[in-house]
């Protein structure tokens, strides 16, 4: 299994996002995988995962697997769950998501959520997370180098007129 990467800031993958889910995800030819171990603070009454938490860590393994297997970046634009059971905020749980099919630009990706021992303790049965491709990824890239342009340029201007002003002094 291939590890997957993680942008450090994100809510649901990032390392460095202290409040984040700081989910780590692993592919191979047809599933995504990876675990959760929820933290106190993600409950919704005393002891229990919060089912808005739990909807993100399924949408996020299937984000990962409808990527994975496009090689590019999607978004999601539906998303059903179908809670069976509480999961409890103790242990760890199991993701899963895979690409169940694909019509032009739009694919259906189904998640399960279980718990470590692989019970059949289903926290989340089955989840659609219809993504469509984002062509867009070139230009947000574009738009990037061109902010990061914007700020280079702003970064000498305020440092010559620093510059400036010591001078004067």
């Amino acid at each position: 299994m291939e590890t997957l990467p993680s942008y450090k800031a994100c809510f649901a993958c990032g390392k460095e996002n202290r409040h984040g889910l700081r989910l780590q995800f692993f592919a191979d030819r047809d599933s995504v995988r990876g675990t959760f171990r929820p933290r106190d603070h993600f409950c919704g009454y005393p002891g229990l995962v919060h089912g808005g938490i739990l909807a993100s860590v399924a949408d996020e393994v299937m984000w990962w697997a409808a990527s994975w297997k496009e090689a590019s970046s999607c978004v999601t634009v539906e998303l059903s769950v179908k809670y069976l059971k509480p999961a409890p905020t103790e242990g760890e749980l199991e993701l899963t998501g895979r690409v169940k099919g694909q019509k032009k630009r739009i694919m259906e990706v189904e998640g399960e959520v279980r718990d470590k021992e692989g019970n059949i303790k289903e926290i989340i049965e089955l989840s659609r997370n219809i993504t469509e491709r984002v062509e867009a990824v070139e230009a947000l890239q574009s738009a990037k180098e061109r902010l990061r342009s914007i700020v280079e340029s702003s970064e000498d201007i305020i440092r010559e007129a620093a510059q400036e002003a010591l001078e004067e002094i």
